[in-house]
This record gives structure tokens, C-alpha cells and sequence, in this order.
């Protein structure tokens, strides 16, 4: 990371653009997806903070193109596949962790631009890392390379070896809790995670909610609900599943 007011260098831009595969025509546009709300903020102390000249509104755009691309592709590819399958595996391709896979392949955590008192807190921050992917393929938008944006995220496509498979099928794991363990175990020699729990409403009508990071593996934070905390738990390491076979971990 930069923090104010260094910059990356026009040599590192540079790198990134091959890295990418692109030249921008408006380099600035690619500046601006590198550039956290914090940078902007400490630029314009003692004057207005023009928060739109950060990452955000290129992260709106990228996000959207984003979606229209693996929609596009995904349908075009695969024919034969019906809905539930085109749907689950659009969203592996717009899910937090394989943004903030793509983003820490390109390097963009080591090119964010931010302030200095936020320097220490976004260090390891991975979402920062998925919005500036975004931005980045918001920012090719903007400079009129739409069609980088469909190059790049096709190859992310077509190089995913494992989809068809996973497109095709319909298997729903019975056991997550117990698929993730075996996981950790084999990856890092721990058991999974603890989630984040919390209940809502009265004793009568309780309902338990749970959060669980497994962005150390490269996948995202999920969410569950049920009427127990356990039940929760299933939920959220259910809808984390794809995500772990799509990227070939179980």
C-alpha cells in the first residue's frame, strides 16, 4: 500500500497494464480504481472531500459489468445447462473471494493508494482488495474497453476446468460442518472457524444468526439463519460449499 501522498509509480502502472493485458487510454482511470475513500479524504483536509475521485463509483460500474460478462459467457458456453446450474456458478465468479483472489494475483493490495491513518487498519483487509477488482474492471469500462473486461473475465471462465462438472450437478452436501473441517484439517491442521453468532427477537420466537470468514482459504464471509445456532451454522457452510468445490478445495 501507498500511504499519502505517495503513489505507485508510472513503472508499476505499467506492469499492471501487462499483467492485465491492457494499455489504458486515460491512465488516471486506473489510478482512481487504486485509490481508497482515506487517500481522497487526507488529499482534500481543509478542503471538501470529493469521496467520488476514489475507487467507489468504478466499483459500481465494474460490478455490473462484471455480472452482464459471466452471464453472457457463462450462457453462451454452456448450452445445455439449465438455470440452477448457470445461476450457481455466475455466482462463483461474482462471489468476495474469487475477487479478492483475482485482485491479490494482479498485486492490487500492494498498489492501493490511502491514507496514512488508514494505513494499519487496511492492512490485510481483503475487502478493500475486492473493490478495487472491481474498480479495475470498472475503470476499463470507463475508458471504453468494455471488450477487455469480456477477455479477462471469459479467461477466468474458460479456465476454470472443474465448472461443467460443477454446473451439471445437482448433489447438495449433507454434512458442510463436517466437509470444512476435514478441509482446515488438510489445509492448515486446525479444526474450521468458530462463527460469529447472535440471536434476534424473544425467547418464544428466537432466531440465530451466524457469520463465518474463510477468506484464509481463499474463499468469502457467509451468512446463515435458522432456528437454532447449529442449524445457522449448517447454512452458512452450505452456501460456502460451492464456492469451496467451484474453486477446488472439496
Amino acid at each position: 500500500m501507498f500511504a499519502y501522498p505517495a503513489s505507485p509509480s508510472s513503472e508499476q502502472l505499467h506492469d499492471l497494464q501487462a499483467r492485465l493485458g491492457v494499455t489504458f487510454h486515460d491512465e488516471a482511470l486506473l489510478l482512481q480504481a487504486l485509490t481508497h475513500r482515506s487517500w481522497v479524504e487526507e488529499a482534500a483536509r481543509g478542503g471538501l472531500a470529493l469521496a467520488h475521485q476514489s475507487y467507489g463509483r468504478l466499483a459500481f460500474l465494474g460490478d455490473a459489468k462484471l455480472g452482464e460478462v459471466v452471464a453472457r459467457t457463462l450462457f453462451a458456453a454452456h448450452p445445455t445447462a439449465l438455470e440452477g446450474g448457470l445461476t450457481r456458478a455466475a455466482e462463483v465468479f461474482k462471489c468476495e473471494g474469487w475477487l479478492i483472489a483475482k485482485g491479490k494475483e494482479l498485486g492490487l493490495g500492494d498498489l492501493m493508494r490511502v491514507g496514512r491513518g488508514a494505513e494499519v487498519n487496511l492492512q490485510g483487509h481483503y475487502k478493500v482488495i475486492e473493490h478495487s477488482m472491481e474498480a479495475v474492471l470498472g475503470a476499463l469500462v470507463a475508458d471504453g474497453q468494455g471488450d477487455a473486461v469480456e477477455r479477462i473475465v471469459a479467461g477466468w471462465i474458460n479456465n476454470h476446468t472443474s465448472l461443467l462438472h460443477y454446473m451439471q450437478s445437482t448433489d447438495n452436501c449433507s454434512n458442510p460442518v463436517g466437509a470444512f473441517n476435514e478441509l482446515y484439517q488438510r489445509l492448515k491442521r486446525i479444526s474450521a472457524p468458530a462463527p460469529e453468532a447472535w440471536s434476534e427477537g424473544t425467547p418464544q420466537d428466537l432466531s440465530w444468526h451466524v457469520r463465518i470468514d474463510l477468506t484464509d482459504i481463499g474463499l468469502g464471509v457467509y451468512l446463515g439463519a435458522g432456528r437454532s445456532k447449529k442449524r445457522a451454522k449448517f447454512e452458512a457452510l452450505s452456501a460456502a460449499y460451492p464456492d469451496a468445490v467451484a474453486h477446488g478445495l472439496l
